[in-house]
């Protein structure tokens, strides 16, 4: 059971690379490091993307971003940019109120593409 799951994130890792080339690419370890600030972040907000609760613990928390190739991003400029390179129609002042977006209060945005 566990090689299925790393097999399918393996998978994910590289379709995700593949659509965002570089930038990805440069924000790899990005992905799978949630500080506690990004954590209590999602569990407080994860009704904004999810109609029940996903994850009740910062570790379900952790587990569940991870699986999901979340990403954090230290600014407005680059949620735009995620975006823009996903090929995704949102305006630039639509953008930060996209269910996908959680602003952790401290300058960066979680990306969770549900």
């Amino acid at each position: 059971m566990q090689r299925k799951i790393m097999q399918r994130k393996i998978m994910q890792g590289k379709s995700c690379r593949e659509n965002h080339a570089g930038k990805i690419m440069q924000g790899e370890k990005k992905m799978n490091e949630y500080d506690k600030a990004v954590l209590r972040c999602f569990l407080e907000k994860q009704d904004q993307l999810f109609p029940e609760p996903v994850a009740e613990t910062e570790e379900e928390a952790e587990w569940f971003l991870e699986d999901m190739m979340a990403v954090v991003v230290s600014s407005v400029r680059e949620v735009i940019q995620y975006f823009e390179e996903s090929g995704a129609d949102f305006s630039e002042d639509d953008i930060l109120e996209a269910s996908e977006v959680f602003d952790v209060g401290d300058g960066r945005y979680l990306i969770v593409e549900g």
